[in-house]
Parts: C-alpha cells; structure tokens; sequence
C-alpha cells in the first residue's frame, strides 16, 4: 500500500477536498478488500468503506503524526470493522479468492474452490483477537510493527497471535492439506 506524503495529510486537515479525494482513490481498494474480508460480503463492505472514509474525514484533523497516516487509517478500519462485525451477525465468506486461470481443469478448480471455502469457513471461525492478527498481518502483508500499532498490542503479542491463529488454522485444514 502506498503511503500518502504528509503535505497531502496537512492539506486534507485545512480541509482541502482535492486533497482528502486523492487519500481516498489511493486507500479505496485496500480498504474495501479489509472491509470485504470481515464481511463477507460485497454491499456490506461498500457501506463499511463509505463508513470509514467519513470518520477519517471527519477526524483527520485529529491525526498527530504519531505513526504513520496507513497506520492510523487502518486503526480506524479495523475498529469500524470490529464494530459491525459486534453489531451483526457476519457471513460465512471472507472474499479470499485466488485467480485461477484458464488453462486448469475443472476438477482442479473445483477442488481449489472446495479449499478455498474451507479455509474461508476455518478463518471465520478463530477467535476475533486472532482472526483481526492474521488478517492484518497475513493476509493484508501489513508489517508486524504497524499492525502492532493498530491494535495497541506489542509486536510479541501480535506474533503470538498469529502464529496462534496459523496452528490453528493448520490443525483444522490438516486433512485437506495432506490428503
């Protein structure tokens, strides 16, 4: 994810739109794909988009330049997320799909997709704690440090977490990695 320069920050807090539209076209999709994998689905996580956006415009006057403006974004994403997923009853998939391209069988993609709905279901089911730590880190790429900033954890716990969510994950899909 690219990180915004802090001069297009210090415009977006004078209140400058241009400036708040370009943070907006530049965290849109990573956004709406985090906000898509809490959900499951695709009106949720457009609404949730929409959702963070307008708290961030409304308080990127409050951004102290503490961390990094991604950090601090995602802080909000999460916790908009983490709230929805509190206040309604998520669904099943998470969106993590894979492009398969043309040249496989169809058997080959219904297997893949047959484990692709699994590990969707088993990712689903871990502990929020968890499940928030791997999304973050493994499946968004977002770096130990920062996601340790956007969940006020310390990087140890946040490996802990992971790593917890990974045996996991691992002990549930065994007989599908295996066999």
């Amino acid at each position: 994810m690219k990180e915004v320069d802090a001069a297009l920050v210090r415009a977006c807090q004078r209140g400058d739109i241009e400036a708040f539209e370009q943070i907006f076209r530049i965290y849109r999709d990573p956004i709406f794909r985090l906000a898509y994998r809490f959900t499951g689905n695709r009106d949720d996580a457009e609404d949730l988009t929409q959702e963070i956006f307008l708290k961030v415009f409304e308080s990127v006057s409050s951004f102290r330049y503490e961390s990094s403006f991604a950090t601090w974004l995602y802080k909000v994403a999460v916790n908009t997320c983490m709230n929805f997923r509190r206040d309604r009853k998520p669904t099943e998939s998470l969106g993590i799909t894979d492009d398969l391209g043309s040249s496989v069988s169809p058997e080959a993609i219904c297997e893949q997709g047959e484990l692709q709905r699994k590990i969707e279901v088993e990712i689903a089911s871990l502990p929020s704690p968890l499940k928030v730590a791997f999304l973050l880190v493994v499946v968004e790429g977002v770096t130990y440090k920062d996601a340790s900033e956007i969940l006020g954890l310390s990087v140890d716990a946040l490996r802990m977490r992971v790593c917890r969510a990974r045996q996991i994950l691992r002990e549930k899909l065994k007989d599908y990695i295996e066999g």
